[in-house]
């Protein structure tokens, strides 16, 4: 009797001390009145409480967070309800660290403009972290039922993520992110786990934010591992890709787009330049093979946008009679080999005029199924045939 008399007051004495050291409604405001003079955007709190037991928290409910003045919403995020494990300790000795944080039933809106300018930028490029989030360590995010939506302001089209679960941890503001997500994209689960950078780098928009992740779908996987510079703004990439489709017809059909039966693809490539120029080197591709030919793609492309800077090597080959992905039956086509190159907006120099710009574009094939192999039932190569065509633009 004695013992549950003392833990009694305990508690009670633990609850006094707690709510004498933490004022929540005080902190919400403040917190509030930072994020708006850093941001300009609105942070909004629908309950504000704490709870003493099993842990000290900082419990809110209908939190929400403003969107870009253009938005077509007035929130890029809203969450049914946040709680926010307080390390007690820290709080009486005048510091707030925040052990764990679950936010649950919440949905979030990342939208461009028609200018391509994306919600998430706010606040001044230059800006460094500011001083509320220095003054907060955070050691665990846990997210439960996320509704993540992305429109593209140009094109008016949503692409829609449901987040079953997600964890993001980190030892303090300052140090690297490690995060794991299961989600549901187009009715197919994914998984994706690895490292990025400090909250307060993303947040202070520095140089060379880095970016480690690998994730999977079923068979196919993709991996991006480097840095993007200025990451809020998407400022410019530096980062290695890798992906491997059991099937790339049914992996580009998820974002909407078609493509011919090619089989499985493995790949590499590196991603380069800025979100208005996005650029690929080192592009390394393999499509099919296992019965139907094999296609190799080698090269870079400078402007994927502007479809400029093109220079790719294909080279395709059958060892062995095939037939066509898209037949089951019928007759098979003969062992080949063919190549070919394809360049397209390289400079061929200056002109002398600003502004103007010589360009070239040709297309060479050679190669061809070797009318012997058909009617032998070996492989043969016919004499080389060559298609040549050049365009320039001024």
């Amino acid at each position: 009797m004695a013992g549950a008399i003392a833990l009694v007051a305990a508690l009670v004495a633990l609850a006094i001390a707690f709510h004498y050291h933490f004022d929540p409604h005080s902190l919400a405001r403040s917190l509030a009145a930072s994020v708006k003079a850093d941001t300009g955007r609105e942070l909004e709190f629908g309950e504000v409480g704490f709870r003493l037991l099993p842990r000290p928290a900082l419990v809110l409910s209908e939190v929400r967070f403003g969107n870009a003045a253009w938005g077509s919403q007035p929130w890029l995020a809203q969450a049914g309800e946040v709680d926010a494990d307080i390390s007690l300790l820290e709080l009486l000795a005048g510091r707030l660290r925040i052990e764990h944080v679950e936010v649950t039933h919440a949905s979030v809106l990342l939208e461009t403009d028609r200018d391509g300018n994306g919600n998430w930028v706010m606040g001044r490029a230059d800006a460094g972290s500011p001083a509320w989030l220095k003054a907060i360590e955070i050691d665990e995010i846990s997210l439960e039922e996320v509704a993540f939506t992305y429109r593209d302001g140009a094109t008016g089209k949503t692409t829609p993520v449901h987040i079953d679960s997600a964890r993001l941890a980190a030892g303090s503001a300052a140090a690297p992110i490690r995060f794991d997500a299961r989600a549901a994209f187009d009715g197919r689960k994914m998984e994706v786990a690895g490292t990025i950078g400090a909250l307060a780098e993303l947040i202070a928009n520095a140089p060379a934010y880095p970016v480690d992740l690998d994730g999977k779908s079923g068979a196919a996987s993709v991996s991006v591992h480097g840095t993007i510079d200025q990451p809020r703004d998407f400022g410019r990439f530096n980062l290695a890709l890798r992906a491997q489709l059991p099937d790339v017809a049914d992996g580009v059909a998820v974002f909407g787009a078609t493509a011919p039966p090619l089989g499985s693809f493995s790949g590499t490539a590196q991603l380069t330049g800025t979100l208005a120029a996005p650029g690929l080197s080192a592009i390394d591709a393999t499509f099919g093979g296992g019965g139907t030919p094999e296609i190799k793609l080698h090269g870079a492309v400078a402007d994927l946008r502007a479809a400029s800077g093109i220079d790719l090597q294909l080279t395709a080959a059958a060892n062995e009679w095939w037939r066509p992905a898209t037949v089951s039956d019928g007759p098979r086509l003969p062992p080949f080999r063919a190549s070919a190159r394809y360049e397209a907006g390289l400079p061929r120099g200056r002109s002398g005029f600003e502004g103007r710009r010589q360009y070239r574009e040709r297309l060479a094939a050679s190669g061809a199924s070797g009318a012997a192999a058909a009617h032998h039932g070996q492989g043969g190569v016919a004499p080389d045939r060559s298609l040549a065509h050049r365009a320039r633009a001024g």
